[in-house]
């Protein structure tokens, strides 16, 4: 919609907005979601869940525990590009119609501030009132 939103993060994080089912279930090793509906379903009480929950993530999650938050720009560009095509390719799988796909673009945020990976859409120019990105 063109918003733009800041968000106050003190430890390295992705933030991702769209389907993410795919890559949340590869991510933590399992759907959660899926997860902690099956054992309410079957009577395990909310803390009981959530410690199973985290007990699951410590020793399947391939994701924030393992990755190497200290990586190049490019090896984090070719993580996120991972995660993406799992998602897109996922979804051609799916019944139905796919809900995410190409085009995509990867946006890189940190201190040093904004820098796109991908060339922005056209549309992002006019949202960001700017002719160029040089502007």
């Amino acid at each position: 919609a063109g918003s733009v939103t800041v968000q106050a993060q003190e430890t390295q994080t992705f933030v991702w907005r769209g389907q993410t089912d795919a890559v949340k279930t590869l991510w933590w090793g399992a759907d959660m979601h899926a997860l902690h509906h099956a054992m309410s379903d079957n009577g395990i009480d909310g803390p009981t869940r959530a410690k199973v929950v985290a007990e699951l993530k410590r020793r399947v999650a391939w994701g924030p525990e393992r990755t190497n938050w200290g990586m190049p720009l490019s090896s984090a560009t070719e993580l996120v590009r991972f995660q993406l095509e799992t998602q897109i390719q996922a979804e051609r799988f799916l019944p139905g119609r796919g809900t995410c796909g190409a085009p995509t673009q990867i946006v890189a945020i940190n201190n040093a501030g904004l820098r796109w990976i991908d060339r922005p859409f056209p549309d992002y120019l006019s949202i960001a009132g700017v002719d160029t990105l040089d502007s």
